[in-house]
């Protein structure tokens, strides 16, 4: 086997459509530098309310935590 092995990440809409708008992405790197995080606040609140829904489903508690990266955004925070 000497071919690399590629594994292509899932990745649910609207990071799905971002990954493949080349141009858009460049953009980014030429104006903001590289290495970039990408944050989709809508994504983070859907995968929270899943969480939640877990302990809903199986009558737990419990509380979901975010830790603010030193990334200088506040999305997360607004």
């Amino acid at each position: 086997m000497d071919a690399p092995l590629y594994v292509r990440p899932g990745a649910e809409p609207p990071l799905a459509r971002l990954l493949t708008d080349w141009l858009f992405l460049h953009s980014i790197v030429d104006t903001l530098g590289s290495p970039f995080n990408v944050l989709i606040p809508e994504a983070v609140a859907e995968n929270a309310a899943r969480f939640r829904a877990v302990y809903r489903r199986h009558r737990l508690t419990g509380r979901v935590y975010f830790a603010h990266k030193a990334d200088r955004s506040s999305a997360l925070l607004r």
